[in-house]
């Protein structure tokens, strides 16, 4: 197995604590494979307590135990959080020699454990019989791998995270001079070794690395020679080198003192910790970063599963693709580098950066320049309830593919435009997504609705393509790990949510009901339409999350009757029709009631779906975006593409889309997903004016930044690729059907 497992790909950067120095193993053992047997006569180094909730996890710690400053107490660390957040029995043993580590293993087996985790490498020939003695008790092994049905075995990409800092130390570096303290001399810790003298060496090809191993393999001295690290670190630093990375436990505190002794412009580079945290204030002066190797989250993850009963027996290997490791920006010593830093980890995510694992290798690189051609790619949706969207998105881009060729394309090539539908589920957008792969499409653009991009973004944004939605407004979206690669022209409901309560209270509804669809959009919505109408003293009266392919919505329409609110606020898709008869019917109808909606259902569609469409007259709701139909020129130009619109709803953040995609595409030099991706950010905020193409385009060619304000709004996109200034639209339905603009409310995120 080389990916990681379901069961353990919970791993949200918000649940990750601190952890120190994993590989700082202070045990005799070289590796698993090669450790001698304990013997089996050596008395456990204490016994185990059994006092605790339903859920007991056994920690069979190293020598050093908790305390150590290092792996055992990042380990221990999860153990906390297991015991807070599951209620669980924790029960732990240290081997204070190599012959504790079965014997421990053995009683914690014998104490009635769940789980039992083996903290470091060296148990390999301890956990094997043991786990196949207790077939029913299930065990973790940090940084090991056992083939066994109850043996759950993890190791890090410690290489990845190395390639990251020893990056960072090249780009920050001004002598061109850097070094490299190693722990024993091990497979393991030369895997930290190759990776950083690779990221170092992929940003700066003449830099000159220093290395140096404390101790051979099975030296426990390695892991603690605070002295011996002190007194090679200072001397390259009197040398001219100016940034060490140490990978060697409790020594590497000889690393910061050094670089505190060399003085300023010295630094230090910290290991699987957030160092900056156990550094004193002088010492954070010289902590550049730190390489992060989550050793807590995996016995997290592994307590998670066992408990709900997910665990299966495997390896799960934890890297940059799940947050397993990374770098820390605490002190904001990298702040300046940090994006370069990201652009990096998508590479290697996508797989255009393959980082070695062995030392003097170099960093497998792809050529990210692209193909020459930006090939645009389209998810929106043709068919399916938001197919109403559809005409206005698809004609938005193919506006402004046609300006961007007349102006000379991108790069020296026209731009090619390859449409296809989202449908309004996952299968139709993932058959789109994948025919699209094959055509070597760099960015997508789509989908609308909220619920289907989420099916498709992590095969999209894995695949270092872009991902640009004109229409997705779920706030699920600001904080997704998507490599940097999603970008939305559409702001989130966070601002919506807000407009749409207001709208309510302002009409003087003090109670209401909700209908809403299942999906994340629906949900999302409703969380930021619904707390900000109770702060301002209204009071739900009924809510309903409803499956939007329902046949009927008879029950939902009966217990909104029952409730007898002022306003009925429905936020969905075209099933709005439906429900909204099923209103009428009932005497529940805008004749009868204030009822809402918002841009999922707030369009022209709604009224055509009646044969008689002024019964949808005086509902009122709220739409993301500039007024559009306002813009004459814009429309007039997207009538020549589809002289058959008569919705324009997203048709200005389509366009936008396209237009941004192709100025990054030419800031960046490079038609490659991940090259424009990461100066989509940057063309939209910070430079000189520019409200075209060709404007911006000419800009660009002169040297100059850009900041590029669209039909939709000026965009001003914040860091998560998504605008940082909007405007909602309360619209009306009018006596014949059709939707009236009757306000205009802006706000910043």
């Amino acid at each position: 197995m080389t990916r990681t497992k379901r069961v353990l790909a919970g791993l949200a950067a918000a649940a990750l604590a601190l952890s120190l120095t994993a590989c700082g193993d202070d045990s005799s053992e070289p590796e698993a494979t090669d450790a001698p047997a304990p013997a089996g006569d050596s008395e456990p180094a204490a016994e185990p307590s059994d006092e605790g909730g339903d859920f007991a996890l056994g920690v069979a710690f190293d020598t050093g135990g908790r305390g150590d400053g290092t792996f055992n107490d990042a380990a221990g660390r999860g153990a906390d959080t297991v015991e807070a957040d599951l209620g669980a029995t924790v029960q732990e043993l240290e081997a204070n020699s190599n012959e504790d580590r079965q014997p421990n293993l053995e009683a914690l087996s014998g104490a009635g454990n769940d789980l039992i985790v083996a903290v470091g490498f060296a148990f390999g020939d301890a956990l094997a019989p043991v786990a196949e003695a207790n077939p029913e008790t299930w065990y973790g092994w940090i940084d090991g791998y056992y083939d066994g049905p109850n043996i759950i075995t993890t190791a890090f990409a410690e290489h990845e995270g190395s390639f990251l800092v020893g990056a960072a130390a090249a780009l920050k570096s001004e002598s061109g001079h850097i070094g490299f303290i190693d722990g024993q001399e091990i497979d393991l810790i030369k895997k930290f070794e190759a990776g950083y003298i690779a990221g170092a060496m992929a940003v700066n090809p003449d830099i000159v690395v220093e290395s140096q191993y404390l101790g051979a393999a099975g030296d426990n001295a390695a892991w603690g020679s605070r002295d011996k690290d002190k007194e090679i670190a200072i001397a390259w630093y009197n040398d001219g080198a100016d940034v060490v990375y140490t990978a060697a436990g409790g020594s590497g505190r000889g690393t910061i003192e050094a670089a505190v002794e060399a003085g300023e412009g010295k630094w230090a580079i910290g290991v699987d910790s957030d160092e900056y945290f156990v550094d004193t204030p002088e010492q954070q002066a010289h902590r550049l970063t730190s390489m992060l190797k989550r050793v807590d989250t995996a016995v997290i993850e592994m307590a998670k599963a066992v408990n709900d009963g997910t665990a299966e027996g495997g390896f799960y290997p934890f890297d940059l693709s799940n947050d397993g490791v990374g770098y820390a920006t605490s002190g904001g010593h990298i702040d300046d580098i940090v994006d370069q830093l990201e652009d990096l980890k998508a590479q290697i995510v996508s797989g255009a950066i393959v980082v070695p694992t062995v030392p003097g290798e170099m960093a497998e690189i792809s050529d990210t320049a692209g193909d020459g051609v930006l090939r645009l790619g389209g998810i929106l949706p043709e068919t399916g309830n938001l197919a109403f969207l559809g005409p206005p998105e698809f004609a938005g881009v193919e506006l402004a593919v046609a300006e961007i060729n007349a102006a000379g394309g991108v790069l020296g090539a026209d731009v090619e435009w390859l449409p296809g539908d989202s449908g309004d589920n996952g299968e139709v957008a993932n058959a789109t997504v994948d025919r699209l792969l094959a055509e070597n499409v760099d960015a997508f653009i789509g989908a609308a609705s909220s619920g289907v991009s989420l099916t498709v973004i992590d095969k999209i944004t894995n695949a270092g393509k872009i991902q640009f939605s004109p229409a997705n407004t779920s706030p699920a979206f600001t904080n997704y790990d998507d490599n940097g690669l999603y970008f939305r022209s559409a702001p989130s409901d966070v601002v919506q949510g807000a407009a749409l309560a207001d709208l309510i209270i302002g009409d003087g509804a003090t109670t209401a009901a909700f209908l809403v669809l299942n999906d994340s959009y629906g949900t999302g919505l409703l969380e930021y339409t619904k707390a900000p109408y109770e702060a301002a003293g209204g009071e739900v009266v009924y809510e309903v999350v409803y499956d939007p392919q329902a046949e009927n919505f008879d029950a939902e329409v009966a217990a909104t009757v029952d409730a007898d609110p002022d306003a009925i606020v429905i936020i969905g898709f075209d099933e709005t029709s439906k429900i909204l008869t099923g209103l009428i019917e009932s005497g529940m109808g805008p004749d009868d009631k204030m009822i809402y909606g918002s841009d999922g259902n707030m369009g022209n569609a709604l009224a055509a779906a009646f044969d008689d469409p002024s019964v949808v007259a005086g509902i009122r709701g709220t739409v993301p975006g500039v007024d559009i139909e306002t813009n004459e020129d814009f429309i007039a130009r997207l009538l020549e593409i589809d002289p058959e619109l008569v919705d324009f709803a997203y048709s200005g953040e389509s366009y936008d889309a396209a237009i941004v995609i192709a100025l990054a595409a030419i800031a960046a030099g490079s038609d490659d997903g991940i090259a424009a991706g990461a100066a989509i950010n940057d063309v939209t905020r910070g430079g000189e004016k520019c409200t075209s193409f060709a404007e911006c385009a000419d800009l660009l060619a002169n040297g100059a930044d850009i900041d590029y304000d669209g039909v939709s709004g000026p965009l001003e996109f914040i860091d998560a690729g998504e605008p940082s200034e909007a405007s909602i639209l309360i619209k009306e339905f009018n006596e014949e059907g059709t939707l009236d603009v009757v306000d205009i409310i802006f706000g910043k995120i």
